[in-house]
């Protein structure tokens, strides 16, 4: 079972909105978001249709952020959703697990596939699918979605081995592949709707300079933000590309993402 480009996938942060675990300075709901975040974007810009439907505001409690979170994604026609989330138990406890809502289906495939990639990209034990209601605690966002859904719990974030392991990044592309049955690469210039990196593409800008450093700093911030880039010179300007694309409509849904995220930007054809 994988995800084909063009097909829905929704994504939300578990606790958003309100709090979840915290431990060593870090909180759960932050964790958890900046993988749906970078996530969403990871999926766009490789033509599949990618909604972060995390609950917006604060002042949630479980109840209302649960849901939220599944009134969101049920306003999708997605083939999955995936719930992130981090464990806490005793601080020793360990690894990476999926929970789903029963076996046998689609997301009984996808959580197998979640553990294998997350356990290895990180070096973290692979604790297994886990059924909700049977394994332990009854999940209402597994059983209430009406996509496949899968909740994972990326490792145990009040288990100092388990943190010290975990990388944004690399859980990120653990996560695509899992779902995909593809390795993400970075490098803009192959998103190219599947055509030859010679044709014409519509090219999404976000900044041209004429000091290279300016340009690097600006990479930096979109790299924060979750966007990948890549650096151009042409004309005597330092240009700090986000996307390239053969269809307009793609490179016009980046730079809405963009613009959402504060940064202005432009299409060039060439």
């Amino acid at each position: 079972m994988v995800l084909n480009k063009g097909e829905i996938i929704t994504i939300a942060a578990g606790h958003k909105g309100h709090t979840g675990a915290c431990y060593y300075n870090k909180k759960e709901e932050d964790l958890a978001y900046e993988i749906s975040k970078k996530l969403v974007d990871m999926f766009n810009l490789k033509q599949f249709k990618a909604y972060e439907v995390s609950p917006t505001g604060t002042g949630y409690t479980e109840k209302t952020q649960l849901y939220a979170e599944v009134n969101n994604a049920n306003r999708y026609n997605a083939k999955l959703h995936l719930c992130i989330h981090f464990n806490a138990y005793d601080k020793k406890a360990e690894g990476t697990e999926t929970w789903i809502y029963a076996k046998g289906g689609n997301a009984e495939k996808y959580a197998k596939n979640l553990t294998t990639e997350i356990s290895k990209a990180l070096g973290l034990r692979n604790r297994g699918i886990k059924v909700s209601g049977v394994d332990g605690k009854k999940l209402y966002v597994t059983s209430a979605t009406k996509a496949p859904c899968c909740l994972i719990e990326v490792c145990f974030m009040d288990n100092l081995n388990d943190m010290n392991k975990y990388n944004l990044d690399d859980t990120c592309k653990a996560i695509y592949k899992a779902v995909t049955q593809e390795n993400y690469t970075s490098n803009v210039n192959t998103l190219l709707d599947n055509k030859n990196a010679n044709t014409s593409v519509y090219r999404v800008i976000c900044g041209s300079f004429k000091i290279k450093a300016y340009a690097l700093n600006r990479e930096k911030e979109l790299n924060n933000k979750g966007f990948n880039t890549c650096l151009l010179f042409n004309n005597n300007l330092y240009k700090v590309q986000v996307g390239a694309f053969s269809l307009l409509a793609n490179a016009e849904n980046l730079k809405k993402r963009l613009i959402q995220n504060c940064f202005d930007s432009y299409i060039e054809f060439n």
